[in-house]
């Protein structure tokens, strides 16, 4: 059975309709809030049931699990929170949409969501629990660390290293062989033609660091 833990309304949209499209019908959302939903995320051809925590630990059977939201803190801070709740039988399962092109030489981790249009290339390296939003494109030998998010339309040249816990903002460029450090955050549209060092917010054309992230901010 599926169980998505955490809620993201309109990243859970997207996933459902991923979760549809690979076949499967039910799944369940783990979810302890009490506010009604803002947005519809109901998907006709999956079955969607709700529980809290205590339903989730009397589950019977093995759980495949996925993530129900898109941001790195967000993502790490479910993990953290569900991890000793976890037993040998459940797994973490990658989630990649019949409209995404991975090369057979990719390497990738667990607890991976791939949305439709995404290429990944030859030789390319994804840490657990990567988010690669619509029609990103990731270059070949580039590796992308655990808990990293790239937003739609981004797109990485080969030979590139992100860094974990790092966001990369909608229609981000960067070029190739360039090494974006951890906890990073990249605006929007940003060129990354040069390296950017760990734990900064960094924006432009060319990209460059415009503040330290705090350490309330970091992910990993």
């Amino acid at each position: 059975m599926f169980y998505i833990l955490g809620k993201s309304e309109g990243y859970l949209s997207f996933l459902l309709e991923t979760i549809g499209q690979l076949g499967f019908t039910t799944a369940v959302l783990v979810n302890n809030q009490t506010v009604p939903s803002q947005y519809p995320y109901q998907n006709a051809l999956v079955e969607l049931n709700e529980t809290d925590e205590v339903g989730f630990a009397q589950r019977q059977a093995p759980a495949q699990l996925v993530l129900g939201a898109g941001k790195p803190k967000t993502r790490k801070k479910i993990v953290a929170h569900f991890l000793p709740q976890l037993r040998e039988s459940d797994a973490w399962v990658n989630l990649v949409s019949a409209n995404a092109s991975i090369a057979s030489t990719a390497n990738m981790g667990k607890g991976i969501y791939i949305e439709p249009g995404v290429v990944v290339s030859a030789h390319s390296q994804l840490g657990d629990f990567v988010f690669l939003n619509r029609q990103s494109s990731v270059g070949h030998h580039t590796t992308i660390e655990p808990f990293c998010s790239i937003m739609p339309g981004t797109h990485i040249a080969g030979f590139c290293t992100i860094g974990a816990g790092t966001m990369l903002g909608m229609g981000t460029v960067v070029f190739d062989g360039v090494k974006i450090g951890r906890n990073c955050i990249i605006g929007g549209g940003s060129v990354v033609t040069r390296d950017i060092p760990e734990g900064v917010v960094a924006f432009g054309n060319p990209c460059k660091p415009v503040k330290e992230l705090s350490a309330d901010d970091l992910v990993v």
